[in-house]
């Protein structure tokens, strides 16, 4: 047994809440185990347990609890008569999880701190992204540290479920509710892959957020917000939900385009999205509702950023990416 003592905040979760009643003794066994690094977990029920149960069982620990940094993605299970035995992994053997869970609390408490600096809920919100997106480096490699909080806040490099579940555990310390979602992603070529991402309710309404998409499209040391304050039908665009009974995201306001400047129907009105200062550079991002040519991109959107924008103003060099399934024209303004 791997020496720990856990205290599990996060026991009672979207994922636990929906379990049936045998799937819940048997997740309650399993992680009031796992909290104090006992990975073999042996229970006894009415009946025999099926592959979805367990599976169940797992999807609650895994996306439910994300303090169980150590667990890795992956078990085993053995079952005799109605008796079944779930076998996990510890990704970081021969360490010792009570130093690397105190040092991991402090982090989130710092970073929890910072954000509670701030007096509205989107400020919060855009905060944490700003603290993920230049604290934390993406990463591609499927070794398991970067697949949890640790591996974000403490190594400071995470896959998709890193980054969620670092946010996860950060927003419940800065009193927000929040579920790590889980599904499949498409990529750029049309194919799909392994994604999980956030759902944060906000001043009573719930957003779709994702942190690594966020960070993988920084620029120029500003922040990524296009995948920030989503609703579903946005967010639907790229990522495709495993679970069908998240929360309902429907509410489009607090984007950083419904923000400043809504979207942009012609390029005349390229004008009314507002360029938002970020240290002593600049972004703005533009909704539109139509797609850019390629001679758009290559010809022309530079002389609409000095026209439309008066970029010369800002006194800066200028650069844009466009995001081409949203629809976002990003352009930045850097001294």
């Amino acid at each position: 047994m791997a020496r720990i003592n856990l205290n599990l905040v996060n026991r009672e979760n979207f994922y636990s809440v929906q379990l049936s009643d045998y799937e819940r003794e048997l997740y309650y066994r399993c992680v009031d185990s796992l909290a104090v690094g006992d990975f073999t977990v042996t229970y006894s029920g009415a009946i025999v347990p099926s592959e979805d149960s367990l599976n169940n069982v797992f999807y609650a620990i895994i996306y439910g609890c994300p303090e169980l940094f150590y667990v890795m993605q992956e078990y085993e299970s053995r079952i005799s008569g109605n008796q079944v035995t779930m076998l996990f992994k510890n990704k970081y053997q021969g360490q010792d999880l009570q130093e690397m869970a105190d040092r991991l609390d402090r982090e989130i408490q710092r970073a929890a701190d910072r954000v509670l600096k701030f007096d509205t809920q989107v400020d919060q919100l855009k905060r944490l992204n700003k603290y993920l997106c230049t604290r934390v480096s993406p990463e591609y490699s499927a070794a398991g540290s970067y697949g949890d909080a640790y591996g974000a806040l403490i190594l400071k490099r995470a896959r998709c479920e890193g980054f969620a579940k670092a946010a996860s555990l950060i927003l419940h310390r800065a009193y927000f509710l929040c579920v790590i979602a889980y599904g499949k992603a498409l990529l750029p070529n049309g194919g799909q892959e392994d994604h999980a991402w956030n759902i944060v309710i906000c001043d009573d309404n719930n957003y779709q957020f994702d942190f690594t998409w966020n960070a993988s499209s920084t620029m120029n040391n500003i922040p990524s917000l296009q995948y920030a304050f989503l609703d579903d039908a946005q967010m639907s665009i790229e990522h495709i939900p495993a679970v069908n009974t998240y929360p309902a995201c429907t509410d489009d306001s607090k984007t950083v385009w419904a923000e400043n400047g809504a979207p942009v129907r012609f390029v005349s009105d390229l004008h009314k999205t507002k360029i938002v200062p970020y240290g002593d550079n600049y972004m703005a991002i533009a909704k539109l509702t139509k797609k850019l040519t390629n001679d758009d991109l290559q010809n022309n959107v530079m002389s609409w950023m000095r026209t439309e924008l008066s970029a010369p103003t800002y006194g800066c060099s200028m650069s844009y990416t466009y995001n081409d399934r949203l629809d976002l024209l990003v352009m930045y303004f850097t001294n």
